[in-house]
């Protein structure tokens, strides 16, 4: 298995002079640019105690799915994913000196931020609220999660604590992956209860910064996963499949018009 299997592959340029000398604007097969900005989540788990609380409360389960499509179908984009770089050591004679790579640096340990605006109900901050405090509550710093425990239906354990998120890069397509990480020990760190300040005469939209503390991991195997998700997001076969474009789209209410109607 290669290093980029599964990614989008670069098309052939080595026949085109490119920048180099008198640019032919004319031949437009040569300037094939990375557009980013097109970018998609898929929940691929969540914490075994709130798959366990959902089946025991309704309005858990509720809760739950809502916040599983809300992060899936209201992503935006996501910042934190970092370079691959590198540290060095000297070559010297005490005169002149020379870099050599020593050591190679992939990110680990992250914080990746997605933004959202949170929806009436406040199924984001909820959802926060249940997971944190149900992994420690904060009066006693004891690991509850909410009386399941207790309860004995299921022992403690960070397995119990994670989700496991994954990060698609698409070309301008949206059927080629250009990149894509799994987000794995994911766990959102904070529940953004601020935004129930306000002040009278005040009206605004809540936009809550969701953070994941994760560790993101990509290659060959990730990216062919990415794939089939990416082919299913398009299928004609998937009852959810995304529309992209615009005259194919219909839209709620063309099926009411009726045109004997007098109304």
């Amino acid at each position: 298995m290669a290093l980029f299997d599964g990614l989008k592959k670069p098309k052939s340029l080595t026949q085109y002079t490119l920048m180099r000398g008198i640019p032919d604007y004319g031949n437009m097969a040569q300037f094939n640019m990375y557009e980013g900005g097109y970018n998609f989540l898929k929940v691929i788990s969540i914490p075994k105690f709130l798959e366990m609380l959902a089946t025991d409360n309704s309005d858990y389960a509720d809760l739950i799915n809502n916040y599983i499509h809300i992060l899936e179908y209201d992503f935006k984009g996501a910042d934190g994913f970092e370079d691959i770089t590198s540290e060095t050591f000297d070559i010297t004679n005490g005169i002149s000196n020379l870099n050599i790579i020593s050591k190679t640096i992939m990110q680990s340990a992250s914080n990746i931020s997605m933004r959202y605006y949170e929806r009436s109900g406040s199924p984001l901050t909820k959802l926060h609220n249940l997971f944190l405090t149900g992994i420690k509550d904060p009066r006693s710093l004891i690991k509850t999660y909410h009386g399941l425990i207790k309860s004995g239906k299921l022992e403690s354990g960070y397995e119990n604590e994670i989700f496991t998120l994954l990060y698609i890069n698409t070309d301008n397509t949206a059927t080629k992956v250009e990149k894509a990480w799994l987000m794995l020990t994911a766990q959102p760190n904070k529940a953004e209860e601020n935004i129930y300040n306000g002040q009278k005469g005040e009206v605004d939209l809540k936009e809550l910064t969701i953070d994941f503390n994760c560790y993101p991991v990509a290659g060959p195997a990730v990216y062919q996963k990415a794939q089939e998700v990416l082919d299913w997001m398009n299928s004609t076969d998937n009852p959810n499949m995304v529309q992209f474009q615009y005259d194919n789209f219909v839209y709620t209410g063309n099926d009411k018009i009726d045109p004997k109607s007098t109304v």
